[in-house]
């Protein structure tokens, strides 16, 4: 199975310090910080996916505090 996802970053300062200093070189940073944090999550990714088509033990799991059900349909 192939699939592509599109994730995309966009962080912008609303108030504070970082919203005085907001500019080209603040925006070149931040750019260079979402790369690498985009970066790290295609392994994770991508090993995870290795590890559930080769049946490893441990396998896909569902998000923690999150048991796979979706919804908590106990509860109204």
């Amino acid at each position: 199975m192939t699939g592509q996802t599109l994730v995309l970053v966009d962080e912008h300062p609303l108030r504070g310090p970082a919203a005085r200093w907001h500019n080209t070189a603040a925006d070149a940073l931040l750019r260079w910080r979402h790369r690498r944090m985009l970066d790290r999550l295609e392994q994770v990714a991508v090993a995870e996916r290795d590890r559930s088509l080769a049946g490893a033990p441990g396998g896909p799991r569902p998000p923690s505090g999150d048991d796979g059900g979706g919804r908590d349909r106990g509860r109204s």
